[in-house]
C-alpha cells in the first residue's frame, strides 16, 4: 500500500487506506465464506478461520489495519444535526444524560481522564459527526464528547432493534447479542465506541453537599499541612546556608 522512501502526509495516508479498504470490502463481499478463508491463507494473515463470516472479516480488517483504524472504518455516518425524541420508557436510570440536561456532567471535575485521552476519543468518531471543540482545552473536549454521546444515544434509541444490533456488531464484532434489551445494546455500543473510562466518568455518582464540603475541608487541611512543611524546610535551609562553616 505504501512505497518505501516516499513521504506521505496524513491526508494521503487516509486516502490510501480508504481506497484499500473499499477494494478489499468489495472483493470480500462477493466471496463465499470458504473464499474468505482462502483469501486469509493466501495473504498469510494470522487470523483464525474457525469464525462466523462477519467475525472473520472483522478480524481480517483488524489484522490488516490495526484495531483502532479498523474500528473507525466500521463506523457509519448518521444525521448528527437532526433532533431525536426517544421513548423515555426505554431509557433507564443508568443513562440519565440521554434525556436530561448535560450541565451537571459538564461542570464536573475530571479525575483520571487526560486531555490526550479525550482527543483520542474525539478523533475516533466518524468524520461527518465530529463536534466543534478547542484542542487545547480539556473542558472543551469533554463538553464535545458529552454532546456527541448524548446525540448518538438519542439517535440509537429511536432506531429499530436490528439497526442497533448491526451498530453493536460494527463497534464490537465479538459482542454477544443473545437475549439482551435495547438499553443493553446501546450501553455496549457506547462503551465500545467511547471507551470504558469515558463511560465510567459519566456514570460516576455525584457527591452530596456534605461529601463536597468534607472533601473541600480535607483538601484545605492537606494544603495547609504542605505549606507548613515548606515553611519549615525553607527555615532549615536558610539556617544551613547562613550558619558559619567549621574550619578544621
Amino acid at each position: 500500500m505504501f512505497w518505501s522512501g516516499k513521504h506521505y502526509d496524513k491526508l494521503s495516508c487516509i486516502n490510501l487506506i480508504l481506497e484499500d479498504f473499499n477494494s478489499r470490502s468489495a472483493f470480500l463481499s462477493s466471496c463465499s465464506t470458504p473464499g474468505v478463508c482462502a483469501y486469509v491463507h493466501e495473504s498469510n494473515l494470522s487470523v483464525s478461520t474457525n469464525l462466523p463470516r462477519y467475525r472473520l472479516i472483522s478480524a481480517l480488517f483488524e489484522t490488516v489495519y490495526g484495531p483502532l483504524v479498523a474500528s473507525t472504518l466500521r463506523r457509519s455516518s448518521w444525521p448528527v444535526l437532526d433532533s431525536f425524541s426517544p421513548n423515555e420508557r426505554l431509557v433507564t436510570d443508568n443513562m440519565p444524560w440521554i434525556t436530561n440536561n448535560l450541565s451537571p456532567w459538564m461542570n464536573r471535575i475530571l479525575r483520571k481522564l487526560t486531555i490526550g485521552r479525550l482527543k483520542e476519543c474525539l478523533q475516533s468518531m466518524h468524520p461527518s459527526t465530529w463536534p466543534l471543540f478547542k484542542p487545547s482545552s480539556k473542558q472543551s473536549c469533554w463538553h464535545a464528547i458529552l454532546c456527541h454521546l448524548k446525540q448518538w444515544g438519542r439517535f440509537l434509541f429511536c432506531q429499530e432493534d436490528i439497526y442497533v444490533i448491526n451498530q453493536l456488531l460494527c463497534a464490537a464484532p465479538f459482542a454477544c447479542v443473545n437475549q439482551k434489551s435495547r438499553t443493553s445494546f446501546v450501553h455496549d455500543i457506547l462503551i465500545a465506541e467511547y471507551g470504558e473510562d469515558i463511560l465510567f466518568e459519566i456514570l460516576r455518582p455525584f457527591s452530596t453537599r456534605k461529601q463536597s464540603v468534607n472533601a473541600c475541608v480535607k483538601a484545605n487541611k492537606l494544603k495547609k499541612k504542605m505549606e507548613e512543611h515548606m515553611t519549615t524546610f525553607k527555615i532549615v535551609m536558610e539556617i544551613k546556608t547562613s550558619w558559619p562553616h567549621k574550619v578544621s
